[in-house]
Order: structure tokens, then sequence, then C-alpha cells
């Protein structure tokens, strides 16, 4: 009904901004991505340099795993924003998240790197960008660095816990590793596949094999599609 009447709002008042966003953002938080991107080019015809729409319809692409058409908005948007716009900075991080999805890690780190220029303790730019190059498995202590500020800003927060134990794992502080990723499910990463998977390894790796089978089967059940079926069947053959 909400969305209805947002619908008709919009169509009585065509020259409104704030009536075509209303309806363009609860179409997003709908998850109904093609009509918000329909819809979003069709107002951003009206509204050519508005950037809530236009990362709307960046953010409808990503949701579809089309990033290149999410990097493009976002870069489109970059072109009209004024300097020192606080928006640039969350532009590079998405860049960021979008370049490497797409396998080129070497431009996302460079947006990273931007990001950070605009702002050194950004902590959504510091976690990422840690947690990419740890995928990479180069620079691990810059990697290390950059994960030790976000815990410092929020040590309960699972996602940076999480990160920052998985990189400790990668440089062999196994017993460290174990706290900080067990902080990450204490602190709300219990559904988690991923974290769980994390959890499991460093407790393969500490001779724990009993105890990192059953959360290998844990994160299987919650997240089939990883293919941990698979890496249970190896670990318990090698």
């Amino acid at each position: 009904k909400g969305l209805e009447l947002n619908k008709k709002s919009m169509e009585l008042n065509p020259s409104s901004l704030y009536a075509h966003y209303d309806y363009i953002s609860q179409l997003y938080r709908l998850s109904m991505y093609d009509e918000a991107i329909k819809q979003g080019i069709e107002s951003l015809k009206l509204f050519p340099t508005n950037e809530g729409i236009n990362e709307i319809v960046a953010l409808s692409y990503w949701q579809k795993n089309d990033y290149e058409k999410a990097i493009e908005r976002y870069l489109y948007i970059l072109t009209f924003l004024e300097k020192e716009h606080p928006m640039i900075i969350y532009c590079y991080s998405s860049l960021g998240d979008l370049y490497f999805k797409l396998n080129q890690s070497k431009t996302a780190f460079k947006y990273y790197e931007m990001a950070l220029e605009i702002n050194e303790e950004h902590l959504p730019v510091l976690n990422n960008y840690a947690y990419y190059l740890s995928l990479t498995g180069k620079k691990l202590k810059k990697a290390l660095d950059m994960s030790q500020k976000t815990i410092d800003a929020q040590p309960d927060n699972p996602t940076y816990l999480d990160t920052y134990g998985w990189i400790l794992h990668l440089l062999g502080d196994n017993q460290s590793a174990k706290k900080y990723i067990k902080l990450a499910i204490i602190n709300g990463s219990k559904q988690n596949a991923d974290v769980i998977d994390h959890y499991a390894e460093i407790l393969f790796a500490l001779g724990e094999y009993d105890l990192a089978f059953l959360y290998w089967s844990d994160a299987h059940k919650l997240d089939p599609s990883l293919g941990i079926d698979k890496k249970i069947t190896e670990k318990q053959n090698s």
C-alpha cells in the first residue's frame, strides 16, 4: 500500500525530487531492483545530478551482481560531486569493493588508497582493504595494521573481529586468531557461514580436528553453496 501511495505521489508531483526519491528508495528497500533501476533512470532525466537517485541505481545494479554497470554509475557520480563532498569517500570505497569483485585488485586497492587519503580512519574502508589484501596473501602486515585500527575503534564489531582474526591466522598466530574469531562468533556471527568456516580452519591448524569438523559441518548447513562439504572430505582424507 505504501509503495502504491508513493508512486501516486510521484505521478501527481512529477517535478518533486522528494516524491521521485521516496518511490525509488522504497522499490530498493523492497528488493525490487529491476524496477528501481528502471524508474531511477527515468527520474534521472529530470534530476541527472541527484546523488541519491544515482546511488540507488548503482546499488541496485550491485545487488543484481552487475558490477560493471554499478561501477559506471559511481564513476558518473564522481563527475558532478563538488570537491570535499562527503559522498566522495563512499564512492571510492564502493569502487574498491566492486573492482575487487571483478578480480581487478590493483584498481580496487587504488580506490581504497584514495578513500584513505580523505579519511585515514574510515573503518569500513580499512576493514575491506585489509580483508581483500588477506585474500591476495600480500602485504599482510599492512593489512593487520589497518585491521587493528578497526577493532581498536569497535572492539565488539563481529566483521572487524573476523577480519583481524583471519589475518592473524594467515600470519601464523593461530592462538590469537582463535580468540578473535571466537569473539566474532559471540558478538553476532553465529549464523555467518564464512566466519564459522574461518574458525574451523584455525581449529584445524591448531590440531583440534574433531571440533574443526563440527564447525565445518555447521558452516555447510548454514550455506551449502560454499562447497564446505568438499573441504571436509579433502581434510578427512589428508
